[in-house]
């Protein structure tokens, strides 16, 4: 499996919970255009000079005009021209970053704020600074994305983020065949 992944608590998570994923360090931000992203990512898979069962692309929307799923089409259409094969290619973009998808998961955010009353309501938004405004309220710390962050993507599980982000649920329809604690509601 490959992946390429944008992020350091993305590449923190997968290193941490998925060994066997040859990670690829991805370049993003909002300077980026989509078409330069998508030529970054099909310049290395084509150095990866690999043929894997998976290709995960897992990267933050940021502020692109084209949007997640815009975002999505234009790096797989490189991926294909660069000769990876199309039903094999997962793409986690949240719209906006990935904050999104765990704040997506309420039964998560729930109990982490302590509050039964959380409903997400944040597609699009900065979910980074949500959370950061969220932490501050329930537990009178600031959040923080490699240690906070990477803990909240191992608990939250893709399935019930996807019931209220629609990029969460792209990825979902993706990858929801695949038995993995992380997809499912296994426990870790």
């Amino acid at each position: 499996m490959l992946a390429f992944v944008e992020g350091s608590m993305e590449r923190l998570f997968v290193n941490n919970n998925f060994s066997y994923i040859r990670l690829i360090p991805v370049a993003n931000g909002a300077s980026w255009t989509a078409a330069s992203l998508a030529k970054e990512i099909a310049s290395k898979f084509k150095t990866a000079n690999a043929n894997p069962t998976f290709i995960i692309v897992w990267l933050d929307t940021e502020k692109q005009s084209c949007g997640s799923s815009g975002l999505e089409a234009t790096i797989r259409a490189a991926l294909v021209a660069a000769g990876a094969d199309p039903a094999r290619i997962f793409m986690c973009v949240p719209d906006q970053m990935s904050e999104n998808i765990i704040l997506a998961d309420e039964t998560l955010m729930r109990s982490e704020l302590r509050d039964s009353a959380y409903a997400y309501a944040y597609e699009g938004q900065n979910g980074k600074s949500i959370i950061n405004n969220l932490f501050l309220a329930a537990a009178g710390r600031s959040y923080r994305a490699t240690t906070d962050g990477v803990r909240l993507l191992k608990r939250m599980r893709l399935w019930r983020a996807a019931l209220s982000s629609q990029s969460a649920d792209r990825f979902y329809q993706q990858v929801r065949h695949i038995p993995c604690w992380w997809i499912l509601d296994a426990v870790v």
